[in-house]
């Protein structure tokens, strides 16, 4: 599976860290592909810690209320309702922020490959979520997911996650 790099994805644009009011209303993407939006949220905070993961793969995300000792190892996130339980074939986005010369940020895609039990309430209830950026087929745990492919850097503060699912408007 390879990184979908893209500078504009239709009907999933950024409308800053409030969000744009679609969360969970499906857009058109033309050729009969929608996009539903289920959750949005801005990285605010990096952890000093964070750097650390990388290699092994793995971010762990968490929302305002993390306390102090958790944030040393996380991505701080603005936190964001939950709009669908997470699925094996979402999208986790990474939508960059723009540069000062005013270009378009980029957009880094990854498929998720599994997910853990307790994922998708772990991140409606605390706004917490464990990724291995592995393609395994089965999560390691049951509050992660495992999405594809391997992440190559980490995604600057103001980056905005997202999570999408890609339908076909003919099988809705």
């Amino acid at each position: 599976m390879s990184l979908l790099r893209f500078n504009h994805f239709p009907g999933a644009g950024m409308a800053g860290a409030e969000g744009s009011g679609i969360a969970g209303e499906g857009m058109e993407l033309g050729a009969g592909r929608r996009v539903l939006l289920k959750y949005r949220a801005m990285i605010e905070e990096i952890g000093p810690q964070v750097p650390e993961f990388l290699p092994h793969g793995i971010l762990i995300f968490f929302g305002p209320q993390a306390p102090a000792e958790l944030r040393e190892v996380s991505l701080v996130h603005t936190g964001a309702a939950l709009q669908g339980v997470i699925e094996v074939g979402d999208w986790l986005c990474f939508r960059e922020p723009s540069g000062e010369g005013g270009e378009v940020g980029r957009v880094l895609a990854y498929r998720v490959t599994a997910v853990g039990e307790v994922a998708s309430a772990n991140l409606a209830e605390l706004g917490h979520l464990v990724v291995h950026f592995d393609g395994a087929a089965e999560a390691a745990l049951p509050g992660t997911i495992s999405v594809a492919p391997a992440l190559l850097h980490l995604p600057p503060v103001g980056t905005i996650l997202e999570l999408l699912r890609l339908e076909d408007c003919h099988e809705l």
